[in-house]
């Protein structure tokens, strides 16, 4: 009787473990489609491809730079610690957001 009640929890076990090895090879194959997909939009000039390839790395440059503008230039101490924590609050958003994994994680 204890043998089988061991042994329906490791098959319990074991096929919570199956099903968490499905699911994150269901998710990297999906991930993987969309990267494949994003790589061949075809976009008819060179120039607009260059444009859309630099848009995010611009972006990032140019809030880096906002960040450090504002630091280096504010006098009013006040004035600037609430600049700057806005500022960096976006920074920190956009650089996530852009660059970070968003897939969605399944429900535990």
């Amino acid at each position: 009787m204890d043998m089988h009640r061991f042994q329906s929890k490791l098959r319990a076990v074991e096929l919570e473990n199956e099903l968490a090895i499905v699911q994150e090879q269901s998710a990297g194959a999906a991930r993987a489609a969309s990267y494949n997909w994003m790589s061949r939009v075809e976009v008819s000039y060179p120039w607009v491809a260059a444009i859309l390839r630099l848009m995010r790395p611009a972006l990032t440059v140019m809030l880096v730079g906002l960040v450090f503008y504002i630091y280096a230039t504010s006098h009013d101490f006040a004035q600037r610690e609430t600049i700057i924590q806005s500022v960096v609050f976006l920074n920190s958003t956009c650089l996530l957001w852009w660059f970070g994994d968003r897939a969605a994680r399944p429900k535990k």
